[in-house]
């Protein structure tokens, strides 16, 4: 896989599987030299990661989530577990990223959280991880270069920090 599964679509939902960079774009390009060199490069970060199509089908975005379920974790793995998810959430303004450790700090919650992995566990190798629950999706795809260049996204399946609440407002102000 060359790329993050969840790309930048608007919303994640059920089935997606990674976009290749031409679909990054929403559509081809008019100017042939680019569309194909954009075709050479995502054919080449293909064929160096060594994800096949079935690879892909494999790690399509499921709901329910797929992996190990945290509460499937003992407490040292869940303390793991709850330190990645600070890693990405930690990055927020404070007050939001105080929100998010006290969410997580319920059990309960934590339970929901599922952990996948894809590819390699040796150092250096390429490997693709993603951390999901029903408010939280985490992904971490080193696959490119030989391992040798990550990407990492932290979204909200929901919402998507305020996109629920955005395409709302948008609807509202078109009806007036």
């Amino acid at each position: 896989m060359s790329n993050i599964v969840s790309g930048n679509r608007p919303q994640v939902r059920h089935g997606d599987t990674m976009m290749h960079l031409r679909d990054l774009w929403r559509g081809r390009f008019t100017d042939p030299a680019l569309d194909r060199l954009v075709a050479d490069i995502d054919r080449q970060a293909e064929e160096s990661s060594g994800y096949t199509d079935a690879d892909h089908a494999l790690l399509a975005i499921t709901i329910p989530p797929k992996g190990i379920s945290a509460s499937e974790l003992d407490d040292d793995q869940r303390h793991l577990l709850r330190r990645l998810l600070t890693r990405y959430t930690g990055r927020a303004p404070q007050s939001l990223a105080a929100a998010h450790d006290a969410h997580y700090a319920s059990n309960s919650v934590l339970d929901e959280v599922h952990v996948g992995w894809a590819g390699s566990t040796g150092e250096g190798e390429p490997h693709y991880y993603r951390v999901q629950g029903p408010s939280i999706l985490l992904e971490y795809n080193n696959t490119q270069r030989s391992g040798n260049h990550a990407h990492s996204v932290w979204r909200d399946p929901r919402s998507d920090f305020g996109l629920t609440e955005l395409a709302a407002y948008h609807e509202r102000a078109l009806r007036r």
